[in-house]
């Protein structure tokens, strides 16, 4: 009965065993593989000549350029010198919230030189006195509205909380389906502290609003003048005073032609007279006495 168990208990020993040299196996082929992406002597030329040309950049005061090139060292090779560096040029171009990050890393690494953690140390106090800190609050916030700082977008974990902030210009805004809802530039001084609010609460009109009733508030409807209803019209000729104008000047003029035909001496007889009266002309015959 006794032996089963420990045949059992023997089988799950050598499937940890084998687990656990797998694992060593996998941590030593990872080690091994950054360990030769660390040491590419390719890499770790293209590091150096990059460090160099930051340093040459930083001593003419080109500091966003001596950014980008302490940037692309330290993808190629991780130092701490290398690290200290590019946190010295952005704290030159005010960006102290990530120089702070990168000097505290510089701080923490055991391996950096004494000297090196000493000046990581006395920049991290500079760059610690300029950050300011803000809190920012947004009004009627929607699940899926977007809240960005200087184009980053900002977490629920960073609002109505006091976040660090670089000193100077920054603009934040909050967009709601592609399109910004509010927006609202503000300045932040070395040190300082402030709060800054966005409403993103839109206007809906009530229904009263939209059927412009007058009584409504802010129904902008009932200020505009409404247009006059035209005056119905009779299509009919006949409801037209001009019609029976026309004809009354007509007969008018009929009979004075026939006075005139009957007085004179004449014996041919008369032209019909056209007149105007549909359906085109209107004939008299004036006949001879």
């Amino acid at each position: 009965m006794n032996q089963p168990r420990c045949g059992f208990a023997a089988s799950a020993f050598v499937q940890l065993v084998l687990s656990a040299l797998v694992a060593a196996s996998l941590w030593l082929s990872l080690g091994a593989s950054l360990a030769r992406a660390q040491h590419d002597p390719a890499r770790a030329a293209s590091a150096r000549a990059l460090f160099q040309e930051g340093v040459q950049l930083a001593e003419r005061g080109r500091w966003a350029d001596a950014e980008d090139r302490f940037r692309r060292a330290l993808s190629l090779r991780a130092s701490a010198v290398l690290t200290y560096n590019l946190a010295s040029a952005l704290v030159e171009q005010n960006e102290l919230v990530e120089a702070s990050e990168l000097l505290r890393r510089v701080q923490s690494d055991e391996r950096a030189p004494a000297d090196l953690r000493q000046a990581a140390d006395a920049l991290q106090r500079k760059a610690s006195a300029g950050i300011g800190r803000a809190v920012i609050s947004v009004h009627g916030q929607q699940p899926d509205d977007r809240i960005q700082l200087d184009g980053h977008e900002l977490l629920p974990a960073q609002l109505g909380v006091e976040i660090p902030i670089d000193p100077g210009g920054h603009q934040l805004r909050v967009e709601r389906g592609g399109r910004t809802v509010d927006m609202k530039a503000f300045e932040v001084q070395a040190g300082q502290r402030r709060a800054v609010t966005l409403s993103a609460v839109e206007l809906v009109p009530t229904s009263e609003q939209l059927a412009g009733d007058p009584s409504s508030a802010g129904g902008s409807s009932a200020l505009l003048p409404q247009p006059a209803e035209p005056a119905a019209r009779d299509s009919s000729l006949f409801a037209s005073p001009w019609f029976w104008a026309g004809a009354a000047v007509v007969v008018a003029l009929g009979t004075t032609l026939a006075v005139v035909a009957a007085t004179s001496g004449k014996a041919e007889q008369p032209a019909p007279f056209h007149g105007n009266v549909p359906p085109g002309s209107l004939a008299i015959q004036v006949q001879q006495p």
